[in-house]
């Protein structure tokens, strides 16, 4: 502590710092010209990657059945079209979900019905002719009310069977179809052929993966900065380069009006599209939203950035070997590049790979010779 105190008393090295050529061949090593860049002030913040609403589709059992797979076979990550059939159910006849138990349920909702309407009629009739009182016609219409509801509700059943059922060979019954309702990619499957499941299970999940939502959480403090956001940028792991949305690939879904109250965070929502399929769902990202108009300006990699005690430095190659310390004023980041207000000059070389290791240099007090140091 005491030495790298010593060594960063001032904001530049006497004669500067040496780190010699073999040094920088034995480690990552790179510099970069200080140059003029469009730069944009913009709010930081955290988000997520989410399926665009109504490009999820989680297919459950339609009924408790034996489950045969499509040919073919639906695989984890297969490209499926919209109407494509997954797999096909084959209902339980115990679990009175099989045709024929659900045109008898037709058949004796009807004659129910049939025999509430006429008791109904008698019962008017007796009325008129002051046999009966009228709360016995009142009775007689609700039976032939409810015995009408019965018919519907058995109706209704029997559409829907119709509708998703298609016939099975040699079964004697019919099989309901899983069908992508959208062509998108198989993300989820769980069945195997000749499973039994129970109606109401998770069995596949379908999502368009062309576009996708960004979505993050803006604290309190910023919304009024962001209320006019069009465009934003964001790093997710695995990939160096940002990615950017803007009028071009995405737009501005919405920017909540409630307040978490937990969070204090707002969400705000971003579409873009993904046509090589390199986001996925799920993944974390760290986002910049745009708040101000593009200015130009000197700009260094965020990379290049070495923080010592909340002041931002950067090492800048005076020479081969020589290097120089400099304490910078920031502006505004943008696309991984970060404003410089004061402390460089156009032209000038900061190093981006490596600056740990000129640090440590400097803190040690020593030049090495050869080697690497440590």
């Amino acid at each position: 502590e005491a030495a790298a105190t010593a060594a960063f008393a001032d904001e530049a090295e006497p004669g500067g710092i040496a780190f010699t050529k073999e040094q920088q061949w034995k480690t990552e090593f790179a510099t970069v010209a200080v140059a003029e860049r469009e730069l944009q002030t913009s709010v930081q913040t955290n988000g997520e990657l989410r399926p665009v609403a109504g490009k999820e589709a989680r297919l459950t059992a339609p009924a408790t059945g034996r489950v045969t797979l499509a040919t073919p076979t639906p695989i984890v990550g297969m490209a499926v079209k919209a109407g494509q059939v997954l797999a096909t159910i084959a209902p339980r006849l115990s679990a009175g979900g099989d045709r024929s138990t659900l045109d008898a349920e037709v058949q004796a909702a009807r004659a129910e019905l049939e025999t509430a309407r006429a008791q109904h009629a008698r019962a008017e009739r007796l009325f008129k002719d002051q046999a009966v009182p009228e709360r016995q016609v009142e009775e007689a219409k609700a039976r032939a009310e409810v015995a009408a509801a019965r018919l519907s509700a058995a109706q209704g059943r029997l559409e829907q069977y119709a509708a998703g059922a298609s016939g099975s060979a040699g079964s004697g019954q019919n099989a309901f179809q899983l069908r992508a309702p959208f062509a998108g990619t198989l993300v989820a499957s769980t069945p195997t052929s000749g499973e039994s499941v129970e109606e109401g299970k998770l069995l596949f999940t379908v999502i368009d993966l062309e576009r996708v939502w960004l979505e993050a959480r803006v604290f309190e403090p910023d919304i009024p900065r962001v209320e006019g956001a069009r465009g934003a940028w964001f790093t997710v792991e695995g990939y160096e380069r940002p990615f950017v949305v803007d009028e071009k690939n995405g737009r501005l879904v919405t920017l909540g009006r409630v307040i978490d109250p937990h969070s204090r965070t707002v969400p705000i929502i971003f579409e873009l599209e993904n046509p090589e399929g390199r986001l996925r769902i799920g993944q974390f990202a760290r986002v910049s939203v745009a708040t101000g108009a593009v200015t130009r300006g000197l700009a260094v990699p965020e990379s290049a950035l070495v923080d010592e005690g909340g002041k931002s430095v950067v090492f800048v190659q005076a020479e081969g070997e020589r290097f120089e310390r400099r304490v910078l004023t920031l502006g505004p980041r943008a696309l991984g590049w970060v404003g410089v207000r004061e402390g460089l000059a156009a032209g000038e070389h900061v190093v981006t790979r490596g600056a740990y290791e000129i640090k440590l240099t400097a803190a040690s007090g020593a030049i090495p010779q050869h080697g690497h140091v440590h």
